[in-house]
């Protein structure tokens, strides 16, 4: 549709039920508004042409879900879910060939153009109403089934159970949007009522069925019934997970009928525990029902299992090294023995010469700026910024799971102002933000290899270059039992190095280290941490630089350089705050990463001690400067003579620093050395001796007075009173 369309038509005159759904004015809002009213009304606000806007990050954004009474936006929030939305974002398959593809299977869906699609690149989002809202868990699982549809190709966005969607139109773009029917909407929600399966999936569940009992009209039924008993309460809850259970079991029967070829079924079968995030070394293909039962509340990518069988079924498709090393049994010792190459191997960095693609953590004391000093160099290894001396000579997809996702967002937000960032690329392609959820390690590493395998792509050489992946924090995304037992740590650092991901693992340092030397920092927590990964590094501040310092300390390979000063960027804006009726300001800032070294911060330190010293003696010296001019005031103003000496014996210190700052403070005019009189001069004090008295006085009318004072005035004899 362009953009003289408007969904009002649509249900208005039904009477279907009401729908739920929840906005927030911008990407800063946490705090979401609720929405009831019909489907419609709902259409008409996501798709309103008033909402257009210059840049996507001031759109508003929207969820279609019920979220926990008082609850700000993340998945912990969500209830359920009013509609399945899945986003797509890889710009070959247009909004009228999706629709086909759910109108082919009765789906009735909206579809809209993006803030981002071009016109040879389309990108989109599809919006399924639900006639009955889904938990989370089902969400995902009827998503997973829309996703397979489409081949797989919906973002992992969409299966986050938190995620907001922007909606809003490019300023200077007309808008584009296509939606079935509207008596398609109503047979749905008609039939739904029913049945709230086979509406929305009739190809996945009753014709794979359909198959499935012509092959095995009874050896079917009888095997989920007792795989179902025997794994009592591992299947959760919902229909949802046992329908999905059914279609694999059915697939999997089918498929071992048509496929005499064992080799070829072991394949597949690794495939699909391979859609599971599931290291298939790890089990034998003939537990793969038994598996399947027990890890059911694992998202699926999103192929199907016939997808994986087919794709097994090409034997000689050129399938890359890494699952040529998957296919080594672990038990073949011989099959792992690495032959010593005469020419050493390279090493493979995500930042050149400084972090390896390994495991590397990097920790820091708390409020040391991790996040927005470590993004703009992860920033780097994505393509996206440039830093004169700090390269990344091969580009990675970057993936970031944060315990703060608003702050990434307000990183990345200064950062886009700064010198160095990289206008005219794709942001989206590069950078992946996903909040932080605890995993155990095991599951942490399932999702390390989904990642890997997801984002790893073959560049113009052949090589096959893998994402890298910030834990952005260890303790925000893994579960520890007890952080000081290395043990423990041990086997997360394996499940970490065993996906193959290269990993910034971000801890913390102890309290009683944050002003240590780096050659005495540690992590916080068990040996382990750095005994297990690649490179360690610490992040402090360094008050003497006046600046953020990452510091490289146990490394495997030979360094370029020792260190990255951060200084920092960035600006600061006024928001409107909707439940308030003030307006509030948000600060948006980034770290300015620049080579530095261990060096260049102890002279700096010796520059920084030496001007110290220097201050602090000129501090002295002003202070008896002060303390000169005080007592020559005094005694100017009760007729005292005041000689040299007689100044250092009342006020003590060296007596060559004493005769020099009283002689800079008669050549400055600040006091005048006046030779003392023959009569008022006792006998011991040599005659050319000189009276300190203030600039101001007349030498006569004070020597005067101290006749007048008579001998109470005169300075006591003293056998040093000189002019020497």
């Amino acid at each position: 549709m362009n953009d003289h369309s408007t969904p009002k038509s649509i249900f208005t005159s039904h009477g279907v039920q009401e729908f739920q759904w929840v906005t927030y004015s911008s990407i800063h809002t946490t705090t979401p508004v609720m929405n009831q009213g019909v489907f419609t009304e709902f259409l008409n606000q996501i798709l309103d042409p008033k909402i257009s806007k210059l840049e996507k990050r001031d759109c508003p954004l929207f969820q279609c879900a019920v979220l926990k009474p008082g609850s700000t936006r993340g998945s912990a929030s969500v209830l359920y879910h009013t509609a399945l939305v899945g986003d797509y974002d890889e710009g070959s398959l247009n909004i009228h060939e999706a629709k086909a593809v759910l109108d082919a299977n009765r789906v009735p869906a909206v579809f809209y153009e993006t803030f981002s699609s071009k016109e040879d690149g389309p990108k989109w989002r599809v919006i399924i109403p639900l006639a009955v809202p889904l938990a989370p868990p089902d969400m995902r699982v009827y998503l997973a089934r829309v996703n397979q549809l489409f081949g797989g190709r919906l973002s992992s966005e969409s299966f986050v159970s938190g995620q907001a969607f922007f909606y809003g139109w490019k300023r200077g773009k007309d808008r584009f949007f296509e939606m079935s029917d509207p008596e398609d909407f109503l047979r749905f929600y008609d039939q739904s009522k029913l049945n709230r399966f086979s509406p929305l999936f009739p190809v996945l569940t009753q014709a794979e069925d359909r198959v499935g009992r012509r092959l095995f009209p009874d050896e079917v039924e009888d095997e989920i019934k007792e795989v179902t008993e025997r794994h009592n309460g591992k299947l959760g809850t919902g229909e949802g997970r046992t329908e999905l259970l059914k279609g694999y079991l059915v697939a999997v029967k089918r498929q071992e009928a048509e496929y005499q070829n064992r080799t070829t079924l072991t394949q597949a079968a690794r495939r699909v525990m391979d859609d599971y995030f599931v290291d298939p070394a790890t089990m034998q293909p003939e537990r793969l029902v038994d598996w399947v039962l027990e890890n059911i509340d694992f998202e699926p990518r999103s192929r199907s299992i016939a997808e994986a069988f087919k794709d097994a079924d090409d034997e000689d498709q050129d399938q890359g090294p890494e699952v040529a090393e998957k296919k080594k049994k672990a038990s073949d010792w011989k099959a792992l023995r690495v032959i010593p190459q005469e020419s050493g191997r390279p090493v493979e960095y995500t930042i050149d010469g400084f972090i390896p693609a390994g495991l590397s953590m990097i920790a820091a004391p708390w409020g040391a700026g991790k996040t927005s000093n470590l993004l703009p160099l992860a920033m780097v290894v994505a393509g996206m910024f440039r830093v004169t001396g700090i390269t990344a000579e091969i580009r990675r997809k970057v993936v970031i799971l944060s315990e703060d996702t608003d702050q990434v967002e307000r990183i990345l937000a200064s950062l886009k102002r700064s010198e160095g960032w990289v206008s005219g690329e794709s942001l989206e392609d590069w950078f992946y933000i996903l909040p932080a959820v605890k995993h155990e390690p095991r599951a942490l590493h399932k999702a390390l290899v989904a990642i890997r395998e997801e984002l790893t792509y073959q560049d113009t050489k052949g090589f096959y270059v893998r994402p890298l992946v910030l834990l952005d924090t260890i303790p925000a995304n893994i579960e520890v039992e007890n952080e000081n037992d290395n043990a423990t740590v041990s086997r997360i650092a394996a499940a970490i190095k065993t996906s193959n991901t290269p990993t910034w693992g971000i801890g913390h340092t102890p309290k009683a280290l944050v002003r240590a030397d780096v050659s005495d920092m540690t992590f916080r927590g068990a040996g382990a941490w750095e005994a297990d990964s690649m490179a360690t590094l610490f992040l402090f501040y360094d008050e003497v630089i006046d600046r953020r310092v990452l510091a490289l300390r146990k490394k495997r390979f030979g360094e370029r350089y020792s260190e990255i000063h951060f200084g920092h960027g960035g600006f600061s804006e006024i928001v409107e705050v909707p439940w308030a009726g003030e307006a509030q300001e948000v600060k948006f800032i980034h770290g300015e990463p620049e080579v530095g070294s261990a060096q260049d911060r102890k002279d700096a330190r010796q520059e920084a001690t030496t001007e110290r010293r220097e201050e602090a003696k000129e501090d002295r010296r002003l202070g008896k400067i002060s303390e000169v001019l005080d007592l020559i005031t005094r005694a100017s103003a009760a007729g005292r003579l005041m000689t040299k000496v007689k100044v250092y014996e009342e006020l003590g210190g060296r007596k060559t620093d004493m005769l020099e700052i009283i002689r800079a403070l008669v050549d400055a005019g600040q006091v005048q050395a006046v030779e003392i009189p023959d009569d008022l001069r006792p006998p011991r004090v040599g005659p050319g001796t000189d009276c300190l008295i203030l600039p101001d006085l007349v030498p006569e009318i004070f020597f005067a007075r101290v006749r007048q004072l008579g001998s109470s005035g005169r300075v006591q004899e003293s056998e040093e009173d000189t002019d020497s």
